[in-house]
């Protein structure tokens, strides 16, 4: 085994704990009506069932907004979620899952 080997070896073993492997946040649309919801710092947009990694200790943004004919009804919050006027903030100590609810008008 030569240095360079040795050397993507140990950064492969370390990888793991700086990327947050294994933490995820879970966003679950329900209802009869239908939306998108926007996860910031991620710049991901949800419009089905969706996960995605994130790193421990990370505060996520989550913004849910109803398509034309459907409102958005609720938003189910396990934990310390901290809600504002236009959606709310979690903060990922684990694996989450947030439901949303949207429904016809």
């Amino acid at each position: 085994m030569n240095a360079a080997s040795i050397g993507r070896a140990a950064a492969w073993r370390y990888r793991p704990r700086f990327l947050g492997i294994g933490t995820a946040i879970t966003i679950v649309i329900q209802g009869g009506g239908s939306g998108q919801v926007s996860l910031a710092p991620l710049g991901q947009v949800c419009t089905r069932t969706c996960s995605f990694p994130v790193l421990m200790g990370q505060r996520i943004d989550i913004f849910p907004l109803a398509d034309d004919g459907s409102v958005f009804d609720s938003l189910d919050q396990p934990g310390d979620m901290d809600n504002g006027i236009e959606g709310c903030s979690a903060l990922v100590n684990g694996d989450r899952t947030i439901t949303i609810t949207f429904e016809p008008e």
